[in-house]
């Protein structure tokens, strides 16, 4: 990203000279266009490998957006640094059709990820070798939302249909509420 991050008297974090949320907005979808674009291509010789593809995503200054939004005076984070508890969505065989359909249509990964960082969750992205796909993690970190300390992952093996994954299975297979795909406590511990 280019240019120099500065903090606006809200305490919000923004690129300097821009202007607020649609400035952030762009420097990602410059981000991710880039990536995007590289993503295919990835691995191959000459080309950038997928770890650097997941670690440059930007993850880090989504992360910094939402620190800075949830930083208000007096506000207590009591689940800063908890360990999250990891919800199992599936798609079912029925899903799996209509996201196809759905994921072939032009979707707007960077408007994903905005929603979910406006509202409290923070994304990560990263590459399995031994799987050969993208692994897009969900972590729920506002606290007055039913899903708070909950995260969900998504596997794909672009990271287009990773990010699209996520979104699809967050608010159609869930309806936006997590607490009912929590395992069993015995399938916690084989």
């Amino acid at each position: 990203m280019s240019g120099q991050l500065g903090m606006w008297p809200e305490g919000q974090l923004y690129p300097e000279g821009g202007v607020g949320r649609q400035s952030f907005r762009a420097s990602i979808a410059r981000e991710m266009r880039y990536l995007l674009a590289i993503s295919t291509d990835a691995g191959l010789p000459g080309k950038l490998g997928q770890s650097g593809v997941a670690h440059s995503l930007g993850v880090c200054l989504i992360e910094d957006w939402n620190m800075a939004r949830g930083s208000k005076a007096g506000k207590s984070r009591t689940n800063a640094g908890a360990m999250p508890v990891f919800v199992d969505i599936k798609l079912s065989a029925e899903d799996r059709v209509v996201f196809l359909a759905w994921c072939s249509s032009d979707t707007d990964q960077v408007e994903y990820l905005q929603r979910f960082a406006d509202t409290g969750y923070r994304v990560g992205v990263s590459w399995s070798g031994e799987h050969q796909s993208y692994t897009v993690s969900v972590t729920c970190r506002d606290e007055e939302s039913p899903n708070n300390g909950l995260c969900m992952t998504s596997f794909a093996k672009s990271l287009s249909q990773g990010i699209a994954l996520a979104w699809f299975k967050h608010n159609v297979v869930s309806e936006c509420e997590w607490r009912g795909f929590v395992p069993p406590q015995e399938e916690l511990f084989g």
